[in-house]
């Protein structure tokens, strides 16, 4: 009896314990993980991925067992061992990556030991191979690589599959062990200084991790134990393990626990590894599973993840143990490519990637901050969804099959039919009313809603009325089944109360509770609301209504009793202030009382008079379903694809794109938000819900970088400073790749380029980053790129490059100045041989004009001296030769008159005008004065360094000699005036006389008006005469200079 209740009180007090125990546990909310799959399709070398790592820069390294690639989120950069050449890869099958603090990549492989790579180096010597050499006793042991640790700026720590460690010099390549093999005592198994020559130890290394105290190592043969050593010292800390685990593969170091991945199959724990103690320290399997665990990370403060070798993923609560297991699935496109997961890595951008059998899962927080719940699990229904309603304790969606229930709490969703009269229901929206009240709006009618049996009755109109007609009907189409209802309000308007409906194809209706008649407002007078397909119903604060429809916006003019009067907005071409899109799909008043509407072209808000207008920076997303706002003055704005978040401070859009289609938002589905905070809707085969107000956007732009660049085909990359480029005029077909690291969402990155010297507008490109250049002239090029983060804001621009294209030497400064050289020196060639050509025609002038007046001068006056001795001899009563005589001397006057004009015009110095004219002045006074004739000089002063060649300034003379003659012969005028003006580039000669004047239709036949005539188009000019009997005349010659 005492026994008895011994155990009774026993169990009370166990029970009472476990229940405490359970009462203090937290339990941890999992994570819904959905992944991108990577695999060779997307350019991966191999699917089985083996190792991960993430350099400072950010690049992902990702080790497969056929080679390493290097990923930027977007293209891939492979490196593979080639045979025969020593600038590769070791090996293929990659074991473990690091980099050191110089920037040096070390890639231990398990089919070709150790290789270096120095990204700085030229391309011919990136790639040193370490492999193991017989002849060389300092060579790695082994080629089967198995862990790899860069212990300090000396030396890296490494193992192979017989060797338990080793010390590799960083400089020298040479290799040391520890002094003594390893056990509880081996207190200098890590120091480098007290290495040997020789192996001490074959046990070799399955896992090392450190963090800034200490070093962890677990051994093949560790007895389920972990080596801790103090990093500065390199004593052993704690070595001390019950042996539970077997030999442990993997290990996570997490505050004050160890969790440990065992060959013994299962997950195990140990705590309080970090105090010193002698005895021995208990772990505990936490997880007992059929597999072995591969990998292990800590998620969070509360959840531990592990991968398995077939099992999938595991998600642990660190607390109380609980765990959710996580699986591919082959018909979920958004599964883990694979249940066996090799290796794991959390980035610096918390985003995580598991390494499998079957490629690169990727999980992305910020890209899967949409969660979808599937509906049912029959993927051959499409659903089409209307909207939700949520009374606390059950979520409904009215879908075209019906409404889907489920408990808010847990459980499956369940599909609920409604027939009446034989015809399926499709509901559209449960609008509550009082007194718990429901009206089920759908597709064919109106019904009353009782959510407790789940039945419906028809809401019967007993009058109806439609706007343009003057009757009553009995029959509507609501009664009629005929009802397509999109939106609901209810009002009071004049203390009558009112339900509002939107309808598609009757327009507006109204049903008046206290008159029991229904009013259809649909199209029927110019003022009357213009368009039956009506979408969206919205009161503002002023208690005005507005009307969204398929072609335009409409305003209710509110009347009692009711009118079909409707203010009409719509989209015209010609009106920058109206309203940008005709098609209306939603309606939001903010706090200014401004309105803000979606269309089918973009957002527009409305001021009460005009309509100012914003586009996304996405073509797509000018199509635009409905909005809301959140609480943060943001509105959501579903698009195809995803949303355009607008803030109402900024004025500026954020994109948000779905990373599955399938949950996109699609018209007519309406978002519910919850009182909780979570909006949800329903997409597809998904219930999908998010929170808007903690939504993280991430801002930040990627990083652009050069990935290639060539000439005429050929690659110049890693071999050049791309800032100081220098190419032949005939090497100007240049082709350069970039692209940028943003392993985040690189799917959403754009890329604009500009390249100064050519161009000035920024030019779109396509993701792949490659711009093609030819025939690009001679110059200075700089090359720009800029880029979008995820919500399509554009970045400043980079430069990537600068470079030169020198011209060809003929169209060099050096070759302009050289001909310019040899032109001036030809010119000055010229100009000195036609200077010396003038100055020999000068001196030939002057002789002539010297010879003339010499030669020909003497003898016209000997023949005239010899002719008036001839007259004084002669008899005088022969008149017939006194006349012959006379016109001998009177010619040779003449003729001596005339040489000494033709021997002025030869002599250079008589070539300035102002020469010319001082001889014409004298001329003409000469001959005026002897008729008494008063004579005035009008001369432009432009004209007195004016040069003109000897024939010109012969003709000119000879037309002027003429014109003095005619005035002295035939004028008898007492005045004349002389003008010389130059206008513009002619001269100008103008001669007038007050004298009798002359009829020219009768005397301009003369034989000397004629020679003038002549002269004047040998001088390329133009001859004038005006006269009149009696008054006078002008003669007027222009000729251009």
């Amino acid at each position: 009896m005492h026994t008895r209740y011994t155990y009774l009180l026993t169990g009370i007090l166990l029970l009472f314990f476990f229940q405490c125990c359970y009462i203090e546990k937290t339990n941890a909310q999992f994570p819904q993980l959905y992944f991108e799959n990577i695999t060779t399709q997307n350019g991966l070398s191999n699917n089985t991925v083996t190792c991960l790592f993430q350099d400072k820069k950010g690049f992902l390294w990702i080790g497969t067992a056929n080679g390493l690639n290097k990923f930027d989120g977007n293209q891939f950069q492979i490196f593979y061992h080639e045979e025969g050449n020593k600038n590769s890869l070791s090996g293929n099958s990659i074991v473990e990556i690091l980099e050191d603090e110089t920037g040096i990549f070390w890639i231990a492989t398990k089919d070709g030991g150790l290789t270096k790579y120095d990204p700085l180096q030229i391309k011919d010597k990136q790639f040193t191979q370490i492999k193991h050499n017989r002849k060389d006793t300092t060579s790695i042991p082994s080629d089967r690589m198995t862990a790899l640790f860069d212990l300090n700026k000396d030396y890296l720590l490494i193992s192979s599959e017989n060797m338990s460690l080793g010390f590799l010099n960083k400089k020298t390549l040479s290799i040391t062990y520890p002094a003594i093999p390893i056990d509880s005592t081996a207190n200098d198994f890590l120091d480098p200084a007290k290495s040997v020559n020789r192996i001490t130890s074959g046990n070799w290394i399955h896992h090392i991790t450190a963090d800034e105290n200490f070093i962890y190592i677990s051994f093949l043969a560790g007895g389920g134990r972990v080596f801790i050593f103090d990093r500065k010292t390199y004593q052993v800390k704690t070595n001390t393990f019950e042996i539970i685990a077997s030999s442990i593969p993997f290990f996570n170091v997490d505050k004050n626990k160890i969790w440990y991945a065992s060959w013994s199959k299962g997950l195990y724990m140990q705590e309080n590894y970090s105090v010193d103690k002698t005895g021995l320290l208990k772990h505990k399997k936490v997880l007992d599973l059929p597999d072995e665990v591969t990998h292990i990370l800590s998620w969070d403060e509360n959840i531990l993840i592990a991968s398995t070798r077939n099992s999938g993923i595991y998600l642990l609560d660190k607390t109380n143990y609980e765990y959710e297991r996580v699986l591919h699935k082959r018909a979920y496109q958004n599964s883990i490519a694979s249940n066996r997961v090799i290796c794991m890595l959390k980035d610096r951008n918390n985003i995580w990637w598991m390494g499998t059998n079957e490629g690169l899962s990727k999980y992305n927080p910020v890209q899967w901050q949409f969660g979808a719940e599937e509906i049912t699990d029959d993927y051959s229904k499409q659903i089409t969804h209307f909207s939700l309603y949520d009374d606390g304790n059950v979520l409904r969606l009215c879908t075209d099959k019906g409404i889907y229930k489920k408990n808010n709490a847990s459980g499956p969703f369940k599909l609920i039919n409604f027939l009446y009269n034989g015809v399926q229901i499709e509901p559209t929206q449960i609008y509550p009313l009082e007194n718990n009240k429901y009206i089920l709006n759908t597709e064919n009618a109106n019904y009353w809603y009782y959510p407790e049996t789940e039945k419906i009755k028809l809401f019967e109109v007993e009058r109806y009325h439609v706007f343009g007609k003057d009757q009553y009907y009995t029959s509507s189409p609501l009664n009629r089944g005929s009802y397509q209802i999109r939106d609901m309000l209810t009002d009071t308007i004049e203390g009558n109360a009112v339900y509002l409906f939107a309808t598609l194809g009757w327009g507006v209706g109204i049903y008046d509770l206290t008159e029991k008649i229904f009013y259809d407002f649909i199209k029927d007078s110019d003022s009357s609301i213009q368009n039956n397909m009506t979408r969206v119903l919205f009161k503002d604060t002023n208690k005005n209504y507005w009307v969204g429809t398929s072609e335009g916006l409409y305003k209710w003019n509110k009347s009692f009793p009711f009118k079909n009067y409707f203010e009409q907005y719509l989209y015209n071409e010609n009106d920058p202030n109206s309203i940008s899109g005709n098609s209306v799909t939603g309606i939001y008043e903010d706090n200014n009382h401004h309105l803000w509407i979606t269309t089918n072209n973009g957002l527009n808000e409305f001021d009460g008079t005009k309509f100012y207008h914003y586009k996304p920076p996405f073509a797509n997303s000018k199509f635009m379903y409905d909005i809301y706002a959140d609480k943060k003055n943001n509105l959501w704005i579903a698009v195809p694809g995803g949303f355009e978040v607008f803030n109402l401070i900024t004025k500026k859009f954020k994109h948000i794109d779905l990373p599955n289609s399938e949950w996109s938002l699609k018209y007519p589905a309406k978002i519910l938000q919850s009182e909780s905070g979570k909006w949800l809707y329903g997409s597809g085969n998904y219930l999908i819900s998010f929170e808007p107000d903690s939504f993280y956007f991430n801002n930040s732009f990627p990083e652009i970088y050069l990935s290639d660049f060539s000439v005429l085909d050929e690659s110049i990359f890693d071999t050049e400073a791309f800032d100081k480029l220098k190419f032949k005029y005939n090497d100007n077909f240049i082709t350069i790749s970039f692209s940028s690291l943003q392993l985040s969402q690189p799917e959403l990155v754009k890329y604009q380029y500009q390249l100064s010297g050519l161009n000035k507008d920024w030019i779109d490109i396509d993701n792949s980053g490659k711009i093609n250049f030819t025939s690009l002239p001679p110059g200075k090029y700089e090359l720009k790129v800029k880029v979008t983060n995820a919500q399509g804001t554009w970045s400043e621009g980079k430069t990537l490059t600068a470079f030169t294209i020198i011209p060809p030497y003929w169209r060099q400064w050096w070759f302009y100045v050289l001909c310019a050289i040899c032109a001036a020196g030809i010119i000055y060639a010229i100009v000195r041989y036609r200077e010396n050509q003038l100055m020999q025609i000068q001196h030939i002038r002057n002789k002539i004009a010297n010879d003339l007046h010499d030669d020909v001068g003497s003898t016209l006056s000997t023949i005239n001296l010899y002719s008036e001795v001839a007259k004084m001899k002669s008899d005088p009563d022969n008149k017939y030769l006194k006349t012959i005589l006379d016109k001998i001397s009177n010619t040779s006057l003449e003729m001596q008159e005339n040489m000494n004009h033709i021997v002025w015009s030869l002599q250079p110095r008589n070539d300035t005008f102002e020469q010319m004219m001082l001889r014409m002045k004298s001329f003409a006074l000469e001959n005026m004065q002897a008729k008494n004739v008063r004579t005035e000089f009008f001369i432009d002063e432009k004209l007195n360094d004016l040069k003109l060649s000897s024939d010109r300034r012969k003709d000119l003379f000879l037309i002027y000699k003429e014109s003095i003659h005619n005035i002295i012969k035939y004028a008898n005028c007492t005045d004349v005036k002389i003008h010389f003006n130059k206008n513009k580039d002619a001269i100008e000669m103008k001669i007038e006389d007050n004298g009798s004047g002359f009829n020219l239709k009768e005397k301009f036949s003369g034989n000397g008006l004629h020679t003038m005539k002549e002269r004047s188009k040998a001088l390329n000019g133009n001859l004038h005469m005006h006269s009149e009997t009696g008054k006078g005349t002008t003669v007027l010659l222009e000729f251009p200079i």
